[in-house]
């Protein structure tokens, strides 16, 4: 059982700007670890919970490692307020498992300032066979 209030609340800490070295596997490469996510959600569709991610740019595998870390947030093995501790830390040592690949893709890349507010999400973003 998924606790999707909680996950609500844990991914609405990874908006703004902020320091994602916690959630990036290759931080040696990176000139500058900050990076602004403009909006997060998290939605249902029967048993399949879509997690959202609009930002200016992403580090290697930030995606992967926020999901990871917000997974357990979900499983409640974690309170919603970790995912700020986290992000806080600064430090790869503080991130949960990264997400498989699996199941993560990207939908869109916006080129039009402001286009990415009125995107929805109102369907699974992929076919169920």
């Amino acid at each position: 059982m998924t606790d999707i209030d909680a996950l609500r609340k844990a991914i609405k800490y990874l908006e703004g700007e902020h320091d994602f070295s916690t959630f990036t596997v290759d931080r040696g490469s990176i000139d500058d670890p900050v990076r602004l996510i403009l909006q997060t959600d998290v939605t249902t569709f029967g048993p399949l919970i879509c997690m959202r991610f609009i930002g200016t740019g992403f580090l290697y595998k930030m995606v992967r490692s926020m999901v990871g870390a917000l997974v357990f947030v979900g499983r409640g093995k974690l309170p919603p307020e970790a995912i700020k501790e986290m992000l806080e830390a600064r430090n790869r040592l503080a991130c949960k498992d990264t997400a498989p690949a699996k199941g993560l893709f990207l939908k869109k890349v916006y080129y039009k300032p402001e286009e990415w507010r009125t995107d929805r999400v109102d369907s699974p973003p992929f076919w169920l066979y």
